[in-house]
């Protein structure tokens, strides 16, 4: 049964494997691919894929709410962008009453600016430093 689930695994990560590492790279060494991989493996990040787009998800609870976080995000925002019905539906599925997720900052525009554009709110700047 193991194997079954990491042979499925590697076939929906392996087409959007480049794109992840790049995603993942932008967590600055909070994770790496095992470590994503290993966790999706255990049930506490979810990865939904389509034929150009793949996210990996995580539920997030916070005292006075769940949130679904979009982690990482790999292929062109009009096609991660598809998957918001699927995302909502997730988020509902988990009690969740947010979803969120961290991008690039071009996202932005394309998200929250853009006349009838997909109802995004800025929620914040994401910021670190190494101490």
């Amino acid at each position: 049964m193991l194997f079954e689930r990491i042979q499925e695994l590697a076939e929906k990560w392996a087409p959007h494997r480049e794109g992840m590492l790049k995603a993942i790279e932008a967590t600055h060494g909070t994770h790496n691919e095992d470590d994503v991989l290993a966790m999706i493996l255990a049930g506490s990040l979810r990865l939904t894929v389509s034929e150009k787009s793949a996210i990996v998800t995580e539920v997030c609870t916070y005292p006075r709410m769940k949130a679904l976080n979009a982690f990482l995000c790999s292929g062109k925002l009009a096609d991660i962008i598809a998957h918001e019905p699927t995302l909502i539906a997730l988020a509902k599925e988990h009690g969740c009453t947010r979803v969120t997720f961290g991008g690039i900052p071009k996202w932005e525009a394309a998200m929250c600016q853009k006349p009838n554009g997909p109802g995004w709110e800025v929620g914040g700047v994401f910021l670190y430093k190494d101490i």
